[in-house]
């Protein structure tokens, strides 16, 4: 999904705001730390994907689904707690974002691509042959 549109859909999400993209990208990066914490995961930031082009950039490396439904969500989250100096506000904006953070560990982390894997680290892989055998990172169970 290209950088813009999702800022003018965090935009959209937070009543028709008028935040700008360079902004926003610190709300941005902030969703993408805590999914790579939570995932195990080394994505890279919004800020650190535009930096490798000038022009309208389009953020592969999470599935549209996610960005609709957990990155939006998070951002205006994010924007909301600093805006009110981090006053507990907007809690519609959490609820949403920490679960659909959870679905996405949930249903995602044995998708991620091992380029965004943090492998060092002792991510999650799950591979089998037959049922016998399950790797976990380096270590075979």
């Amino acid at each position: 999904m290209l950088i813009t549109k999702i800022v003018q859909l965090i935009n959209k999400q937070l009543a028709d705001e008028l935040i700008s993209e360079l902004e926003m990208l610190s709300y941005m990066d902030r969703v993408i730390d805590d999914i790579n914490a939570r995932l195990n995961t080394t994505f890279p930031t919004f800020t650190d994907f535009k930096e490798e082009s000038v022009e309208n950039v389009d953020y592969i490396a999470i599935p549209d689904k996610y960005i609709r439904t957990v990155i939006i969500p998070g951002a205006a989250f994010k924007f909301y707690t600093t805006d009110e100096e981090g006053g507990y506000c907007s809690p519609k904006y959490e609820e949403d974002y920490k679960q659909n953070l959870f679905y996405m560990e949930r249903d995602f982390s044995f998708s991620v691509p091992d380029e965004y894997r943090a492998d060092e680290q002792g991510y999650v892989s799950v591979s089998a042959v037959g049922t016998e055998v399950i790797e976990i990172g380096k270590f075979i169970i």
